[in-house]
């Protein structure tokens, strides 16, 4: 009882602190992934922010509520749809050891669901890793984390090499995501990112829902004004899986979805 109420503590610190925090931003984007058998439509909502106390330690907190709807088109579920939901809160706390070295632990509470979402149906992602700065341009991190890109909830091994070529180019090499990010002047970035990434949903008392994907993109990021960004995106799912598990993790329907693009816009606030 003490841990279930815990969790539900770092699920709503956030709305307690935001006055608080030096940095700011809001964020609500539109996504949608065509494929021949479904079409998913998400709309998600983030709220993330920041705080660094001293020179030694820093906090992150981002805060997400994500709407997901599937049609069918050439499977079982012919002239129907599925509504997913889901939210998270991730914390990340950051000790700054040295000019070396800095260590980041994450928690991540979330829940899930085809359903209503319930605060019994909590449960927890997180990640342990340490920055080792090997200059003024160039990272690495290493570490582990228990998350769902595969479309389960396992551990897994996380990897990243950083390089900033220079002011306007730099490079993120790694897993589950590598990333290059070009800026042609103070107000656009471009970037091209590769990433594994999945979810999982409660869909019953005993069975789940698993999504699973790699996919490629091609994003744009425009600042408007001093505040205001817009962002779009372009890209392709490989590999993309969309099945039902029961309590086993043993797969009992398999969609047979085909891969396909997706298309995205986010519109966001900083402060």
């Amino acid at each position: 009882m003490k841990i279930r109420n815990t969790i539900k503590g770092l699920f709503f610190c956030v709305v307690f602190n935001l006055s608080a925090q030096n940095n700011l931003s809001v964020a609500l984007g539109v996504n949608t992934q065509p494929t021949e058998n479904i079409k998913v439509n998400q709309v998600n909502l983030g709220v993330d922010y920041s705080q660094t106390f001293g020179t030694k330690f820093k906090i992150e907190n981002e805060l997400k509520y994500n709407s997901t709807n599937i049609n069918y088109f050439n499977t079982d579920f012919y002239n129907s749809s599925t509504a997913l939901s889901e939210m998270s809160n991730r914390l990340r706390f950051s000790y700054l050891k040295s000019d070396k070295m800095n260590v980041n632990f994450e928690i991540e509470p979330f829940i899930a669901s085809a359903n209503n979402l319930k605060i019994s149906d909590i449960d927890v992602l997180g990640a342990l890793n340490v920055d080792l700065i090997l200059s003024a341009n160039k990272i690495i991190t290493v570490g582990a984390s228990r998350n769902n890109i595969f479309g389960k909830t396992l551990i897994l091994p996380t990897l990243a090499y950083y390089y900033e070529y220079s002011k306007k180019l730099n490079f993120v090499v790694g897993f589950p995501e590598t990333k290059m990010s070009y800026s042609n002047n103070s107000r656009n970035v471009f970037a091209l990112k590769n990433e594994f990434n999945g979810s999982l949903y409660q869909w019953n008392n005993s069975s789940k829902a698993s999504f699973s994907q790699f996919t490629t993109t091609l994003e744009f990021e425009r600042n408007m004004d001093k505040n205001w960004f817009v962002s779009f995106k372009a890209g392709y799912d490989f590999n993309k899986k969309y099945l039902l598990l029961d309590s086993y993790n043993n797969t009992t329907t398999d969609f047979n979805i085909k891969d396909g693009y997706n298309f995205g816009i986010i519109i966001k606030y900083k402060h």
